[in-house]
C-alpha cells in the first residue's frame, strides 16, 4: 500500500515536471511582434474598406452591419492577442504555491520522508525556475510594451550607432 501512493506522489511529481517543460517551451518561443501588428493592421484596413463593398446592397444599413462584424472579429483578434501569451492571464504564481502547499502536506503526512526529499528538493528547483519564468516573461512584456509605445527605440538607435561605429 505505501510503494503505491509513493509510486503516485513521484509519477504526480513526473508530470509536473513534463508540465513545467511545456510552459518554459511555450515561453521561449513566442510568436514574433510583426505578426500580431500585421494582423492588425490588416483587419484594420480590411474593416475600414468594408462599408464601401456593402453600401450598394446595404444603403445606411451599412453602419450597423459593419459596427457588428467588427465587433466580431476585433474581438476574435483580441482573443487571439491573449492566446499568444497565456502566461500574461493564468495566475502563475498562485498555481506554484499551491503546488507547494500541497507537496509539503503529503511530505508531512508521510511517515517515511526519506525517499520523497530528494524529490521535493528538484521540485522546489523547479519551482524556482518557474518563479524565474515568470520574472524573464515580464521584463519581457515590458521590453515589448515600451518598444510599441516608442520608448526604447531612441535608446536602440544609440546602441546601433555605437555598435555601427565600433565596426567602422
Amino acid at each position: 500500500m505505501a510503494g503505491t501512493r509513493e509510486d503516485k506522489v513521484l509519477s504526480s511529481i513526473a508530470n509536473l515536471n513534463k508540465a513545467v517543460g511545456t510552459c518554459e517551451k511555450l515561453l521561449r518561443y513566442p510568436i514574433p511582434l510583426s505578426y500580431t501588428r500585421h494582423t492588425s493592421r490588416f483587419l484594420c484596413c480590411w474593416l475600414g474598406l468594408l462599408p464601401l463593398a456593402l453600401w450598394d446592397d446595404a444603403g445606411w444599413g451599412v453602419i450597423p452591419i459593419t459596427a457588428l462584424i467588427s465587433y466580431l472579429l476585433l474581438g476574435i483578434e483580441e482573443i487571439g492577442v491573449q492566446i499568444e501569451e497565456p502566461f500574461d492571464s493564468l495566475p502563475l504564481e498562485d498555481f506554484v504555491r499551491d503546488i507547494e502547499k500541497d507537496l509539503g502536506n503529503i511530505i508531512a503526512s508521510r511517515e517515511d520522508v526519506g525517499s520523497l526529499i530528494k524529490t521535493s528538493i528538484s521540485l522546489t528547483a523547479n519551482t524556482k525556475m518557474a518563479q524565474a519564468m515568470i520574472a524573464k516573461h515580464k521584463k519581457r512584456q515590458q521590453k515589448k510594451a515600451k518598444i510599441q509605445l516608442g520608448i526604447g527605440e531612441e535608446s536602440l538607435e544609440k546602441q546601433l550607432a555605437a555598435s555601427g561605429a565600433k565596426d567602422a
